[in-house]
Parts: structure tokens; sequence; C-alpha cells
């Protein structure tokens, strides 16, 4: 699994991750929901004061605005807000805001409390929670599964796996290399077609190898690919687990990577990885900003050899221009009294351990 260089004049650095940024985790009537990302990304937060020649916001106007909302955030997390009224403004407002997220973080540490304003210019307060990803490419390589599955000490270890890709694939959404129109799949294709333009500034000895891993990318990736695309594997699937008698240390690995899934998978049936990503931004050429999903979370062919090298090589070519990644978010906005606190991101924080842990187990083949 690729790091993402922080210096976007280099390339990407092959590491690993230890862990994954991981997170915990309706309305009155005429009032609509303060879930998700849409209406917050275009609002604008209010920096805590500090000294500057700018002016602060008005006194009575945010005042009013921050104390209502405040009402709704502690009427649904059930706390009693300070009381602030010996202070003078700006300082009742920090001290405030300070406690609040206090009271807040005692249910889900990961969140965050931020003072905003909508473009009418009415403040409110917003909690955000965010699945951290570490800068990582999480690329999942389906030829070592391949392997495994053709050397008999490893084969039914393998088929213990099917069912995890098949779940990444078909229900959590993951792209595989060899759909068309998936990024990874242009990719894969784009290096082809250079390879192909540019024989002589190959030698002989590399050119074929790297031929055959073309060719070996293509044939065995459509091959696994009717693996992942069998829904039966999720039918199997508990059955599988329960029969499965494992004997080796690669067995008990591929026994608790399936384990770990399936539970996730019982737990979200139906919950896709990409679903809570924040918002894309674009800049004034109307061209994306933010490293998207798709972009860096993918099935690849193999985590090694001269076509991982050159697919390595373009992907941070075209990665390395943008300054940031899409990651999941969870907002609620609380201009509005809420009944219902919005969800978590525990799935995508389990979702990513999964995936780092897979891939680091798949680079021993």
């Amino acid at each position: 699994m690729a790091t993402l260089s922080k210096d976007r004049k280099k390339h990407y650095r092959t590491g690993w991750a230890a862990r994954c940024g991981n997170s915990k985790g309706g309305t009155e009537q005429g009032c609509t929901t303060g879930h998700g990302t849409h209406g917050f990304l275009r609002a604008q937060f209010l920096p805590l004061w500090a000294p500057t020649s700018k002016p602060m916001p008005k006194q009575d106007e945010l005042e009013r605005d921050f104390f209502t909302s405040l009402s709704f955030l502690s009427d649904l997390y059930g706390f009693q807000p300070m009381d602030v009224s010996s202070y003078a403004y700006p300082y009742n407002i920090l001290l405030a805001h300070h406690d609040a997220e206090r009271h807040i973080r005692k249910e889900n540490y990961a969140l965050d409390l931020h003072i905003v304003h909508d473009d009418t210019g009415k403040a409110f307060l917003a909690t955000r929670e965010v699945c951290y990803t570490s800068r990582l490419l999480y690329y999942i390589p389906v030829l070592p599964v391949h392997r495994m599955h053709q050397a008999k000490e490893t084969s039914n270890a393998a088929e213990i796996l099917f069912p995890v890709l098949t779940y990444l694939c078909k229900i959590a959404g993951i792209p595989y290399y060899r759909d068309e129109g998936c990024y990874m799949y242009y990719e894969y294709e784009m290096v082809k077609d250079w390879i192909m333009d540019c024989r002589e500034e190959w030698d002989e000895q590399n050119y074929k190898i790297i031929q055959k891993e073309i060719k070996d990318a293509k044939r065995l990736g459509d091959k696994m690919g009717k693996i992942l695309y069998d829904k039966k594997q999720l039918e199997n699937w508990h059955g599988n687990l329960l029969s499965f008698k494992p004997v080796t240390e690669s067995d008990y690995q591929c026994l608790y990577l399936s384990e770990t899934a399936y539970r996730l998978y019982r737990a979200y049936p139906e919950r896709h990885l990409f679903s809570n990503m924040e918002e894309q931004t674009t800049n004034q050429y109307g061209e994306h900003e933010l490293i998207s999903p798709e972009q860096y979370i993918s099935f690849i062919a193999d985590h090694k050899g001269l076509l991982l090298e050159q697919v390595s090589e373009s992907v941070n070519c075209h990665l390395q221009e943008l300054y940031g990644m899409q990651e999941p978010v969870m907002i609620q906005t609380f201009e509005c009294k809420q009944d219902q606190k919005a969800g978590n991101l525990q799935f995508e924080g389990r979702m990513f351990a999964l995936l780092t842990n897979l891939n680091a187990f798949l680079q021993q083949y």
C-alpha cells in the first residue's frame, strides 16, 4: 500500500499503515435535516477571536444566533450549557463553545464543534467527524489470491478470501480495475499503450517480462473478476467459515480476515464505502482539487512487478497535482432543532483497517 508524498514534486513512497485514522463514530417541521455535508460546505467557518485588524462580528446578532444554536445542541446531547453571563463578548462565546465541545466529546471523542455562518450571515453550530485516510492509496491486489488458490497448501485459505473480495467489490463498492470506466482501468490501459508506443526504450528481457505481466493482469484479472461478481460467495460465506479448519499460520490469518469482513458485512449489509465522502472542490478552471475515492481506493492486478512500477509512476504524475483527498465525513448542523444525532463513521474506520490488514497479508504472495 503506497503512501502519498506530502511534497507534490516527489513520487509516492511505498509504505505501510500501522493503523487507520479510525473514528467512532429528524427535525422540527419546516426544518431540513442537519445531517450530511452539502449545506455545511457552502457555509463559512467563523474564526475563534484573536486580536487582528479585522472587525469582530456584530455582538447582538452573533450572540443571539450562537446561543440559540447552542440550545439546540445541548437539548440533543443532554447537557446544561455553561453559564457565561458574567463574561464579556467575545469570551462568553469562546468559553461556551469550548465547554459544549467538551460535552459532546464525552459521547464521541472524534467530534469537532464549529461555528459557521450561511450565505445570509446567520451563525450556528455544526458538529463534524472525519475518518482520516493517512494519505494512503488503498490498492488491493487480486493476483496474489489467484496464486494462493493455485498452490495446494493455500488453496482452501484462498477460497475463504473469495467472499471478502466479493463483499468489498459488490457491496462496499470498491472499483475493480478490469471494469471499463473506473480510474485504474484507464491507468492500466494508458500504461499498456505507452509501452507499445515506446518499445525502443525497453531492453528485450524487460519488455518480455512486462508484456507477460500485462497479459496476466488482463487474463487472470478477468478470471478473478468472475469470482468477485459471484454473489453466491456471500450466500455461502457463513457456512464456509464454520466448516473451514485452519492448520497453518496462513490459514489462521485468512480466517481472521474473513471473519472480520463478515462481521462488518453483517453489521452494515448495504453500506457503501463512498456514501459519506466530503464534496469535491474545483478550482477557477473547473478542475477537481481533491483526489477522489475511486482514485485512492481500488482493486489492482498485483503488488509487485514492472507493470506495477509503471502504473504507480502514472498514478503519481496524475495525483501529485491535487492538494488533498476526499475523505469520509459526517456533519450535523444546528441552525434549527434536531430530533436525532447524525450517524457515525465506525463503518469507515473498520473498513479502512480491514483494507490495510488485507493488503499487508497479500504482500506475502
